[in-house]
């Protein structure tokens, strides 16, 4: 077994020899150092070397560092079992290492270092502008939505690192650099970590206006609701009244029809009275008057009974007005003639007339009517 001493020796002289195989990978312009620490991995303390490398670039100024770590343990150990019955010297050293696992982590940290430098060359003095190629990136948003089943038509910009668009020259009539919210925002090159941070904004005008429109809509269709039910209740109120009317056009022309036959008996009785066959000289004398009366009055009630029963049968109750020049006097006269049989012995009605007589145009029924309620109030 080696012993603390020569453990630390063959540490030493391992790192050497890494040095020496770095240096002859590495460029004037690259260098390594190396340097051994403790992890812990899982409570377990596990030995590993740190190899340090840094690159520049002496026209530019850019410099990159890529740190790797190599697990050495294993390799020492599987030294010292291969070495346990032989003396240990720089030669053995030399020759049993494993050249090739070793030049495998210089190459690939070589790699890593030119890599970031060339990232830093070709990036690094990049604005925003001339990082982006708008026609590219409009036919990978086209393909994408393609894919995914979007809508085809869209509007989209480019914002830096403090959310402000990119002011950018092309003929691209999807792009545009005002505000375009609500859209959908993510970051433009999510694997460049050299550079500042682009984002892309996408938005789909008609889901927009759609969106915006939404309440008019809620409202349009509260609207039509209301509409309907009004329509509804307005429907429904004029199929009552048309029952209603219905009803009552049927009820006045069964009335009127009814009122015919005794007005109709009232007319043959006047006309008996008047006829001398049936009633003496004498007597038809003093009942003439209240005959002539009631004949009349009995004309006027088939009048009135008949215009009833018009207005019923016909599409509406309004009134149906007959014009013919009156007397107003003759009717007059002939109304308060008729109307003093109702009063008592010591009751008298006297007509004063006042100015010339005229006739008028009007209803004969309506006219009667009014008047013979005009006496009827005094009277009463």
């Amino acid at each position: 077994k080696l012993n603390q001493k020569e453990y630390k020796d063959f540490k030493a002289q391992y790192r050497k020899i890494l040095e020496n195989e770095f240096e002859g990978l590495l460029t004037g312009r690259q260098q390594v150092s190396i340097r051994d620490t403790t992890i812990f991995v899982n409570g377990k303390e596990e030995s590993y070397l740190v190899i340090n490398g840094v690159a520049s670039d002496s026209i530019t100024g850019v410099s990159t560092q890529q740190i790797t770590y190599i697990k050495d343990i294993r390799q020492l150990k599987a030294f010292v079992k291969k070495t346990q019955q032989k003396p240990i010297n720089n030669e053995n050293i030399t020759v049993h290492l494993n050249q090739q696992l070793l030049q495998h982590i210089l190459k690939k940290a070589k790699f890593m270092n030119l890599l970031m430098l060339q990232a830093f060359k070709e990036n690094v003095y990049k604005s925003p502008q001339e990082r982006v190629n708008v026609a590219e990136l409009d036919t990978l948003l086209i393909t994408e939505l393609t894919k995914a089943k979007l809508p085809k038509s869209y509007k989209f910009r480019v914002l830096n690192e403090r959310f402000e668009p990119l002011k950018m020259k092309t003929n691209c009539n999807r792009m545009v650099s005002n505000s375009i919210n609500p859209a959908i925002r993510t970051v433009l090159f999510p694997t460049d970590k050299f550079n500042e941070k682009l984002y892309i904004e996408v938005k789909f005008p008609y889901k927009s206006l759609f969106e915006q429109m939404k309440p008019y809509f809620i409202l349009t269709g509260l609207l039509g609701i209301l509409i309907i039910v009004i329509f509804y209740f307005l429907i429904r109120t004029i199929r009552v009244q048309t029952d209603i009317n219905n009803i009552k056009a049927a009820f006045i022309s069964n009335m009127t029809h009814e009122f015919k036959t005794p007005i109709s008996t009232i007319s043959l009785a006047c006309e008996a009275l008047t006829d001398k066959d049936v009633v003496s000289h004498s007597t038809t004398k003093e009942i003439s008057p209240y005959v002539a009366m009631i004949s009349e009055e009995n004309q006027r009630l088939g009048a009135l009974v008949e215009g009833i029963l018009q207005n019923a049968i016909g599409s509406s109750l309004s009134i149906s007005l007959h014009f013919e020049f009156l007397d107003l006097l003759k009717i007059l006269q002939e109304q308060i003639r008729i109307q003093k049989f109702k009063l008592k012995k010591e009751a008298n009605i006297e007509l004063k007339v006042l100015g010339t007589p005229s006739e008028i145009k009007a209803d004969k029924i309506h006219t009667t009517n009014l008047l013979v309620n005009l006496i009827n109030f005094f009277i009463i």
